[in-house]
């Protein structure tokens, strides 16, 4: 992806709120940028994709170095850099906007339900969908915020070590108003980028946008952050928690073939299998048998030939009476089969 095209096209001609951003062309203009911004902030290639290239930058002795990882990980422009404000957020969020025929045979574009995620490294660790769970009832959320910085938040993501900040609503029940206005917030600004992406020419498929969330009470805020024009690595939830995947949604816009409705039929959460050995060539898997005594867990790997360190070579799958329930036993399952890995 082009960041710097991307976040042109957000801000300036989608009007979507983003954090504050410099572009920077060579090492002397990336220091000015990081200045001007403040720290910590974020460095990130032009163009890479899965987090490399990009480095936290915590004040001015750390700019070399992350100038130095920008141009070896940047798949074209080298040198150019994108330096972004670090926003405090709740969560990160990823909308899968589908853009597609509607059953009048019109192009649409459709909003399946928000599916939150961690990332581990600026690699994608857990997702789960629905983003936030709430409780017809009581109108809030059914099992108290696990947000960034929470105890499961730092369960899941032990290579990370201690977290910049922490949500002040972890632990705590989100008013379902709030989530509602969040959520309506998330489809707004994803539909904008997908729409000015798309232009005049059109298009079909599936996108994966990825947003920052801050639940204020008084002004909760969405944040634009990227979007990639294919099925995306968080929404793999959607392989156990709705009645059509993004792979197979993509599949059915792209040949144009009817989508009903997009369905969130269980709350589900998805758990990559990290590999913590470096060189193994033709790895085994170990522990299945005791991974797959719990109930409604689905196992897939990629099939990768050899390991690396923090390679991910699989993911478990799970569904829950909630999202909590299903995030606990994807992680479970899927440490356990790191174990034997």
């Amino acid at each position: 992806m082009d960041r710097i095209r991307l976040r042109k096209l957000a801000a300036e001609r989608a009007g979507v709120r983003t954090s504050r951003y410099k572009f920077a062309y060579n090492l002397d203009e990336l220091k000015d940028a990081c200045e001007s911004i403040g720290y910590p902030c974020l460095v990130k290639a032009r163009m890479s994709s899965g987090g490399l290239g990009s480095s936290i930058v915590y004040d001015y002795k750390d700019i070399e170095k992350a100038y130095e990882k920008a141009v070896k990980y940047a798949r074209g422009f080298g040198e150019h850099v994108i330096v972004e404000e670090m926003i405090k957020f709740d969560m990160e969020v990823t909308e899968l906007p589908l853009a597609c025929l509607n059953l009048n045979e019109k192009p649409d574009i459709l909003l399946p339900r928000p599916v939150g995620h961690v990332r581990t490294g600026g690699h994608f660790h857990v997702s789960w969908q629905p983003f936030v769970d709430i409780d017809e009832e009581t109108d809030e959320s059914t099992v108290p915020f696990q947000g960034y910085g929470s105890n499961l938040h730092l369960m899941e993501d032990k290579t990370s070590g201690k977290p910049l900040w922490r949500s002040e609503w972890n632990d705590k029940r989100l008013p379902g108003k709030l989530v509602r206005e969040v959520e309506n917030k998330i489809y707004e600004t994803a539909k904008k980028v997908v729409k000015c992406l798309l232009g005049k020419k059109g298009g079909f498929g599936i996108f994966g946008c990825e947003l920052f969330v801050k639940f204020d009470e008084k002004k909760p805020e969405v944040y634009f952050n990227e979007i990639s024009p294919r099925p995306h690595d968080t929404g793999m939830v959607t392989l156990v928690s709705q009645n059509m995947s993004e792979m197979a949604l993509h599949v059915y816009a792209i040949l144009r073939l009817p989508i009903p409705e997009i369905i969130n039929m269980f709350p589900g959460a998805a758990h990559v299998i990290l590999s913590e050995k470096d060189g193994v060539w033709g790895p085994t898997y170990r522990g299945l048998r005791e991974a797959l005594m719990k109930r409604n867990i689905i196992l897939r790997f990629f099939g990768k030939p050899c390991t690396y360190k923090h390679r991910r070579m699989g993911l478990a799958l799970a569904i829950g009476k909630n999202t909590v329930e299903a995030r606990v036993k994807a992680m479970e399952v899927a440490h356990t089969i790191e174990k034997g890995l």
